[in-house]
């Protein structure tokens, strides 16, 4: 065996690629495999095996076939449980497993949960707590005492039927976690159908986040933060990450907008009346180290219109206060509109509005979505920005309309051509074009002069219009995103229907 496969860290990196290459699809058993190949391969295969695990189920799958039992409760979904007391030996193979594992329910869950007589049966025969566990997604009830090295958390309660059962229920599990050394917080969003609206985070939630002297990053999508927290994360030297409900009215009222405001934010993601509130917002922050921003605009309760010149602003700004190697993802959301508006366009956006953003030569992720919106962008603008940011990995130019009748699209098929040579990165593509072919003899040359963008495997082509033979169309699309599977498009867009099938067709071939 070759002596640089004696090292753990190259094994580490080899062994990953094996668990997470997306051509090899038993990772997972090549994985095992390897583990029972030699000693050498066991403990670091072992490691990477158990590193994270969805739930419980992995590791009372471990003890003896007959001490546990499978019920199938529907169709989806099965639970896990004794079928007799355990004694402590049965757990010995378990608790060789349990060192190993530093990150608890992140991965997508399985069908199986277990009942409270396991989780009390692990407790007892000190299976729990897991002893190096970093990182944890508590569902209730919580691993109780959690481990000391544990740095991220992320609460996923059911918030029940009422505002203050959530806030009880969140202030209960917080609890658990008071002598952790949290450096990520992250409660997702979840809403109650009936009341979308966010809640105001309890005080005992505001005194445990103010508690925490490590934290680096923050995510609270459901509840709005109040404003003597918002001060104290304003002044934080630790803060590199921050996605919060509130707005950025909230962020002004609370920042000094002085050097040391969000000094060292990296990702920054916030609500906004108004595109032009973000602008001054990011004049007030100068966020220098500014990796990823989303914006999500809730313009139903601004009485400012929207315009291009808005847009522009806030892309001026970025440049003038973002690094340009540093800037990667941009997202700007506009929230649903309930009422329909009378004039077919809010504001027209093209190449000059985006020439702010072309100094971002690293961008990854562009991803705009906005109401009554009309891109003016031809296959000139297409070149000039797939020729600026040559690691584009996502694209979405997307918008809804109460006027599809009067769209004017100035991109053709020719403009996708320099997205498949600029782009071989691109994951993800949003664009509304006007399907036509100029010479049906162009897909005998190859279009693209042999470029692609190999890891494209849907694209959503919006309100695109269909000007040419769905089959040509297709292998045009085929030729340029070898890969591609699947198209979607709008309901007003269902022309597109034959390529798409077309598209499914080839795919199978």
């Amino acid at each position: 065996m070759h002596r640089s496969l004696y090292l753990s860290e190259i094994l580490n990196i080899v062994f990953n690629f094996v668990l997470e290459d997306p051509e090899d699809k038993p990772g997972l058993k090549s994985l095992v495999a390897l583990a029972c190949a030699c000693h050498t391969f066991h403990d670091t295969a072992l490691n990477i095996l158990w590193r994270s695990i969805p739930g419980f189920a992995p590791l009372l799958q471990t003890l003896p076939s007959d001490i546990y039992q499978e019920t199938q409760v529907n169709r989806f979904s099965k639970v896990l449980s004794l079928k007799c007391q355990t004694r402590r030996s049965d757990w010995d193979r378990c608790k060789t497993y349990t060192p190993r594992i530093r990150r608890f329910g992140f991965e997508p869950q399985s069908n199986f949960s277990c009942t409270s007589d396991v989780i009390a049966a692990m407790e007892r025969y000190a299976v729990l707590p897991l002893p190096n566990l970093q990182a944890y997604c508590c569902t209730e009830p919580p691993i109780e005492p959690p481990s000391p090295n544990m740095a991220e958390l992320q609460i996923e309660v059911n918030y029940g039927s009422t505002r203050d059962l959530a806030n009880a229920r969140l202030t209960e599990t917080l609890k658990a976690f008071t002598a952790c050394p949290i450096r990520k917080l992250t409660i997702p969003r979840i809403y109650r159908d009936d009341d979308p609206s966010p809640l105001d985070l309890p005080l005992e939630a505001v005194n445990f986040i103010s508690s925490l002297s490590r934290l680096e990053v923050l995510s609270i999508i459901n509840f709005i933060i109040p404003d003597d927290a918002l001060r104290m994360l304003a002044s934080s030297e630790l803060l590199r990450g921050l996605e919060i409900n509130n707005t950025s009215e909230d962020l002004l009222r609370c920042t000094p907008g002085c050097e040391s405001t969000f000094s060292e934010l990296r990702v920054f993601s916030f609500r906004s009346r108004h595109i032009s509130e973000a602008s001054d917002l990011l004049h007030r922050v100068a966020p220098r180290k500014l990796q990823s921003i989303r914006v999500t605009l809730d313009t139903e309760t601004s009485t400012i219109t929207m315009s291009n010149s808005h847009l522009h602003k806030f892309f001026q700004t970025l440049e003038t206060h973002c690094v340009s190697d540093m800037l990667t993802s941009i997202h700007v959301k506009q929230l649903s509109q309930d009422h329909k508006s009378e004039d077919p366009w809010n504001f027209t956006c093209g190449l000059s509005d985006f020439e702010p953003l072309l100094s971002f030569w690293r961008l990854r992720d562009l991803d705009l979505f906005f109401y009554n919106v009309e891109y003016t962008f031809d296959n000139s603008s297409i070149e000039k920005m797939t020729a600026a940011w040559p690691e584009m990995h996502t694209f979405r130019l997307d918008y809804e309309t109460d006027h599809e009748y009067s769209i004017h699209h100035h991109i053709t098929l020719d403009g996708l051509l320099p997205i498949a040579r600029y782009w071989p990165q691109l994951e993800h593509l949003t664009l509304s074009f006007l399907g036509v072919v100029s010479h049906d003899e162009d897909l005998l040359q190859r279009p693209g002069a042999g470029f692609s963008c190999p890891r494209l495997d849907l694209i959503s082509v919006g309100y695109s219009k269909l000007d040419s033979n769905p089959g040509v169309v297709a292998a045009f699309l085929k030729a340029i995103f070898p890969n591609l599977a699947r198209l979607t498009y709008c309901s007003e867009a269902d022309d597109w229907e034959p390529v798409s099938l077309v598209v499914e067709a080839m795919r199978q071939l």
